[in-house]
């Protein structure tokens, strides 16, 4: 009798919003990998050239933490429009996902540093959207700061299909930091995905 490997039976256990339903196992993962790698890769919407709004809409049934929400609140006072567990064009669910047309360049043009000089917004908005993944601990091993390898091929692929991607991990947020504090986090960070690629 097939026994499921270690990955498949803790699967069941991880939280939805890990995936989309798409990915059932690792060997789906393997497969995009795979595809990714020989560039025989197509869009699970059977399109070929993938628009700035080809994503599926978001799952019904996933639910999201707390501190999904508070990221997302944050976003939605800073007036940044962005979707919630969007299934993005790989089959992988985003935790959150802010579309190309979606105009935050005055937040991270707004300060005149030298850390800004390098700032690229195309990465942005000649990108299919940033995507923006808030790993809890669930992400990683345990007692370490080091990501498991379905989210961390998680990640690389998320880049591999035309995204941009922000990561958020759960030790880098205080929900108790002042507003100002989390704002000038997510800005920081919207930044950092927007530099220059040498």
């Amino acid at each position: 009798k097939y026994k499921r490997t270690v990955y498949e039976r803790n699967s069941d256990r991880m939280p939805r919003s890990t995936s989309s339903n798409f990915f059932r196992n690792a060997m789906d993962q393997i497969s995009l990998d795979q595809q990714l790698l020989q560039k025989t890769f197509n869009p699970i919407n059977g399109r070929s050239d993938v628009g700035k709004t080809s994503y599926l809409a978001k799952s019904a049934d996933v639910q999201t933490s707390q501190f999904q929400r508070d990221i997302s609140s944050m976003l939605k006072f800073m007036g940044i429009s962005h979707s919630q567990e969007v299934t993005l064009n790989n089959g992988y669910s985003a935790d959150i996902f802010i579309r190309p047309e979606t105009d935050f360049s005055h937040f991270i043009y707004g300060n005149n540093t030298d850390e800004n000089l390098n700032i690229d917004y195309s990465v942005h908005s000649n990108s299919l959207g940033t995507v923006i993944e808030v790993d809890g601990p669930f992400h990683f091993e345990t007692y370490m700061l080091r990501l498991l390898g379905p989210t961390s091929m998680k990640h690389r692929h998320i880049r591999q299909s035309g995204y941009n991607l922000v990561v958020i991990p759960y030790w880098a947020w205080n929900k108790r930091e002042t507003f100002e504090q989390k704002t000038e986090k997510i800005v920081s960070m919207l930044s950092k995905s927007c530099k220059m690629r040498i």
